[in-house]
């Protein structure tokens, strides 16, 4: 029995970690993207939608709990600091609820990004308010953010997939 709690531990362990190194992958996506798209100076660290997302929450929070507006640097920080939970969130449960069975097929870690983006930049996030309706970001944008969720999965596998 108490193997099997082990095996848990490690799990979660891995996931918090394959997350965190998923958010990684997410920003050096972004920022080869912006590299290869000519925007270099000013590019946000990850897509347009992660972006209005994460500073969004950051700046809703900021305004509930200290009731100010955040400095650029400090919504840049809480970006940051939500980007990077969500993703270790994310990666446990990607760790813990989907069986060694599934997490070691080819895809699944790559297809779980892509329903996280999908799930959560398409539908959730538009819908709290959180960012504009998808209409409203451009292909190459909703491409690029897509593209952070496939290589954040892919990252999750790597260090989840049994």
């Amino acid at each position: 029995m108490r193997s099997a709690g082990v095996s848990r531990s490690k799990m979660l362990l891995a996931g918090y970690a394959g997350g965190i190194a998923g958010g990684l992958t997410m920003a050096q996506f972004t920022r080869l993207w912006n590299l290869s798209s000519g925007r270099r100076r000013g590019a946000l660290p990850y897509s347009p939608q992660e972006w209005d997302a994460t500073s969004g929450i950051a700046e809703l929070a900021a305004k509930r709990v200290f009731r100010r507006k955040l400095s650029q640097r400090e919504k840049k920080v809480g970006a940051g600091l939500l980007h990077y939970s969500n993703a270790a969130i994310l990666g446990a449960l990607y760790a813990t609820l989907v069986p060694a069975e599934v997490r070691s097929k080819r895809w699944s870690g790559p297809l779980f990004g892509l329903a996280v983006g999908l799930i959560g930049s398409e539908l959730l996030m538009p819908a709290l308010g959180l960012t504009e309706k998808p209409s409203r970001y451009t292909v190459p944008m909703r491409i690029n953010g897509l593209g952070e969720h496939v290589v954040y999965g892919l990252t999750l596998q790597l260090f989840c997939g049994s």
